[in-house]
């Protein structure tokens, strides 16, 4: 898992060969005027969903895991915090769904991350992690985020 701001994505461009082209298209789209729904970046290897929602209460939240995609949630708009953990720690609750390349899982301990606009993370397959929790007791906002999916 990497947790970091945008103005620092240069130092992870060389983790994966597409990371470039996916932190270009962050850098290079105007963001804020995008729709929610999907675009293509390279097909099925690199695309990006833009996501906009109140994050929920922990409670009302689920662990997912990914095997054939490679996370990069980019917040464009707002704040939310993320769970993360490791697989041990973790029960399956909805086995492995290929069509939607997610398992799901119930959790008890867990990492919170806080990710605000301007930031991201980067979830690897290996690394569960909590999306769209609401910060604390915080009244929650709208947020918009994009959700790049990188196939390994």
């Amino acid at each position: 898992m990497i947790l970091d701001s945008i103005t620092n994505a240069e130092k992870y461009e060389k983790v994966h060969s597409s990371f470039k082209m996916a932190f270009d298209f962050i850098r290079n789209s105007d963001l804020a005027s995008l729709e929610t729904g999907r675009y293509e970046i390279d097909g099925d290897n690199v695309f990006a969903l833009v996501q906009a929602y109140e994050p929920k209460a922990v409670e009302e939240k689920k662990f997912e895991a990914h095997r054939k995609y490679i996370d990069i949630q980019y917040m464009i708009s707002g704040s939310e915090m993320m769970g993360y953990t490791t697989p041990d720690l973790l029960s399956v609750s909805a086995e492995y769904n290929p069509d939607k390349d997610v398992e799901l899982y119930s959790h008890s301990t867990f990492t919170p991350c806080e990710l605000h606009t301007g930031g991201f993370a980067v979830f690897f397959p290996e690394d569960p992690h909590m999306p769209g929790c609401a910060l604390g007791s915080a009244q929650p906002g709208e947020v918009k985020k994009l959700v790049l999916k990188i196939r390994q």
